[in-house]
């Protein structure tokens, strides 16, 4: 019921709660968790991956993605002088 309340009230133009704040944060926190490199892409390069993967129609596909993805994120560690992310 709380969420319905806060979702209510995010749709009426209401400042975001605390708990809808700390919502988001969450679930940004995930993402960062989630993809690999993460904090080497810009907002828009998350977006474009997401994006890819949502469209892709197959687990090959996305398993295929996950792989170009890890590589090209190895390659601008190593461009940068860092080490790869884990």
């Amino acid at each position: 019921m709380q969420q319905r309340a806060e979702a209510r009230h995010a749709h009426l133009g209401a400042a975001p709660s605390e708990a809808q704040i700390r919502m988001q944060e969450r679930g940004r926190q995930q993402e960062r968790e989630q993809i690999y490199g993460y904090s080497m892409m810009t907002p828009q390069e998350v977006a474009d991956y997401q994006a890819q993967m949502g469209a892709a129609r197959t687990g090959q596909e996305r398993e295929r993605l996950r792989i170009e993805h890890r590589r090209q994120m190895q390659a601008r560690a190593r461009a940068h002088g860092e080490s790869p992310p884990k």
